[in-house]
């Protein structure tokens, strides 16, 4: 599967609920991992089937906003899911 160029994210703000939609593919989970390297945001996926997917998102992909907004609730709902 190649990386999409463009493509439609949501993620529910209550939960790590996210879904993906790039035209032809479509994946329903939850976010099991998340974290930031340089400009690329980096999602471990988990669909409600058990199937896995890693997600590559940069930031000039973008606006500046979406892009703050995205990171703020990916990493949120990662964080409280680690164990203390």
């Amino acid at each position: 599967m190649c990386t999409p160029k463009q493509g439609v994210v949501l993620l529910a703000q209550d939960d790590n609920f996210i879904e993906l939609h790039d035209g032809s593919t479509e994946f329903v989970g939850k976010i099991s991992k998340a974290m930031v390297f340089y400009d690329i945001l980096i999602l471990r996926l988990v669909s409600y089937s058990g199937e896995r997917k890693k997600v590559f998102i940069v930031r000039s992909a973008l606006s500046t906003q979406a892009w703050a907004r995205l990171c703020r609730l990916s990493l949120l709902h990662y964080a409280a899911m680690e164990p203390k």
